[in-house]
């Protein structure tokens, strides 16, 4: 029976280019795509996409 991966998110490795090696070395067939894994400064993606954020005049940031 064959299987199907689907990725998404953060990978927690020092970069994409091990992130690709790793994946693909560990599921092999299972992915038809494999996501960069959001390393280096995208690690924090919440925190990477602030200054877009900041940007949109219909956003407001309300701390709890």
């Amino acid at each position: 029976m064959p299987h199907h991966t689907h990725l998404v998110g953060s990978v927690g490795l020092a970069n994409v280019e091990t992130v690709f090696t790793s994946v693909s070395d560990i599921l092999v067939s299972c992915c038809s795509r494999i996501p960069d894994g959001e390393t280096d400064e995208r690690g924090y993606w919440i925190r990477w996409q602030k200054k877009n954020f900041d940007n949109c005049g219909g956003l407001e940031l309300k701390l709890l």
